[in-house]
């Protein structure tokens, strides 16, 4: 070092004059101080002959270095702008650096703005607090953000001064393109509505909008009320059955909507009301209905095959969950062969009979081969406070994969990949004598992969190794006192929960698929 400047080494992987691989030194560089610019050095320096070589590096190319760095996995389901999300302490560590890197890695942190946990938003917590501070300073950081999540309670009578924050977001927020909301449904609701509307008519390129409620009052009628002339994915998450009056919707807006995905869950409404629904886009791609819970009403399979059959061209993938036991009379499968563009069908095990019980396979059955079916998921998990058993994959179920199988190979079908969900109770597995994997691997390795086709399933529980040997496995939902006390809020941010949410409690949901369901007219 010379003159109290910084020295640099840089090295690179290079032949040596012997013509073997080396660590080659490349020009000397010196630091520049303060800044991460290519400026001159001041004339009481050492001369510089170029700036650190990251910074020689283009824009573009830097920005993308830097996004690798910041982001990470979060949502493989949901959207290409929820898929990602910033790791905070790895963007403010960035942004410490110097100016250039700071200037590129500080609206990242804006790129996501969710508070997790309670409702945050209204009434704003002390974060929400800090950020609305912030953006109202620097208004130039407001663009960046992609993903906004705003949460209302349901169980806190709420002010007019209570909503003065998320409207302001509501108004500077105009380049949201996936926007989550959580509760605020429940008693009077005018000013959740009003905010979404707001939202909406501000972020012109929304693409993916979810719905979830923290109570009931998820209505429908008000989903359908809103504009979504850009919207390519919409999930509803706690819809509840308007019993009002029956769900309507203007004969001009058949067919209208821009969604191309539509994903449900924890769904109260009626099969007419789901009718309707369906009908309200103009093409469906995707289309998920998850396992039934609180719904009264009988629906089946034929029923989605008969209301999706208007999509029948465009849908590429249908996931169904167990529904009302067909009523407990019919046992018809999905018939994907109407669906010619078909690629991925998922469907529940319980759709398919009792626990203990399971209807044969036949050549009916083999209908959910559709002629470009390339991935069939059979679903055994369970939607609530018990998970499926550990013998709920036997030999019966083994017969039926078998099966499916042959008629593939028979049929010649498009088919590709099965994957099996299966992840039962890790307390469940004591005194079996069975280990159920084993089952599937052998249908793997005998039948289908001679054959061009691949068998996955959900990672066991327990490996076979740990099983034999009856070993303990690492309880994954165990959590140790330090870890709770960590992750606890103060008592100055935490909101109150609101209501416990409404459904049955205590007992194998399946043991309720016999009970009396209404049916629609």
């Amino acid at each position: 070092m010379q003159n109290g400047d910084l020295a640099i080494r840089q090295t690179r992987l290079g032949p040596s004059p012997k013509k073997d691989l080396a660590i080659i030194d490349l020009k000397p560089l010196h630091a520049e101080p303060k800044r991460c610019s290519s400026k001159s050095p001041s004339p009481q320096s050492s001369p510089v002959t170029g700036p650190a070589f990251i910074f020689r590096l283009p824009q573009e190319l830097l920005v993308s270095i830097i996004e690798l760095a910041i982001f990470e996995p979060n949502d493989r389901h949901g959207c290409s702008d929820c898929s990602f999300t910033p790791n905070a302490k790895c963007a403010k560590a960035l942004s410490r650096t110097c100016w250039r890197i700071s200037h590129i890695a500080q609206p990242m942190l804006f790129h996501t703005i969710a508070f997790e946990g309670t409702p945050s938003m209204v009434p704003p917590k002390k974060g929400v607090i800090r950020l609305h501070l912030a953006l109202r300073q620097n208004p130039s950081l407001r663009q960046h953000c992609r993903r906004f999540s705003i949460g209302v309670s349901d169980a806190t009578t709420l002010r007019p001064q209570d909503w003065a924050i998320a409207k302001d977001l509501a108004k500077w927020l105009t380049r949201v393109r996936c926007l989550k909301c959580y509760g605020g449904f429940e008693k009077p609701n005018k000013d959740t509505w009003r905010l979404i509307q707001s939202l909406m008519q501000k972020s012109e390129d929304l693409r993916h909008w979810r719905l979830t409620r923290e109570g009931w009052g998820l209505y429908l009628q008000h989903v359908l009320n809103v504009p979504t002339p850009k919207l390519k994915k919409l999930e509803l998450h706690g819809i509840s059955e308007l019993k009002a009056h029956s769900l309507q919707l203007d004969p001009k807006l058949f067919r209208t909507a821009s969604f191309t995905s539509l994903a449900i869950s924890d769904y109260g409404e009626t099969p007419q009301s789901t009718a309707l629904l369906i009908q309200w886009p103009a093409q469906l791609e995707h289309f998920k209905f998850g396992s039934f819970y609180n719904n009264p009403w009988m629906m089946d399979y034929p029923m989605f095959q008969s209301w999706l059959s208007i999509h029948s061209k465009s849908l590429k993938t249908i996931d169904i969950g167990y529904l009302s036991r067909n009523g407990g009379e019919n046992k018809h499968l999905f018939d994907a062969t109407l669906f010619p563009n078909l690629e991925s069908l998922t469907l529940s095990r319980w759709q398919m009979g009792y626990p203990g019980e399971l209807t044969p396979f036949t050549a009916e059955s083999a209908n959910f081969l559709g002629p470009k079916l390339k991935f069939f998921g059979w679903s055994f998990h369970i939607y609530d406070q018990h998970s499926e058993s550990w013998s709920d994959f036997g030999e019966k179920e083994e017969a039926w994969l078998q099966e499916l199988g042959e008629h593939a190979i028979a049929r010649k079908a498009a088919l590709k990949t099965v994957k099996i969900g299966f992840r039962p109770d890790y307390w469940a597995r004591v005194g079996r004598d069975e280990y159920p994997w084993d089952r599937m691997d052998k249908i793997r390795d005998e039948l289908l992969r001679p054959n061009r086709m691949d068998l996955v399933y959900s990672t066991p529980i327990i490996s076979k190794e740990q099983w034999l040997k009856g070993m303990e496995a690492p309880n994954p939902y165990a959590l140790n006192e330090t870890q709770y006390e960590e992750q606890s809020e103060s008592e100055s941010d935490i909101e109150p929960w609101g209501q416990t949410p409404p459904g049955v409690h205590g007992g194998d949901i399946r043991d309720y698929f016999s009970l009396p369901r209404n049916t629609g007219s």
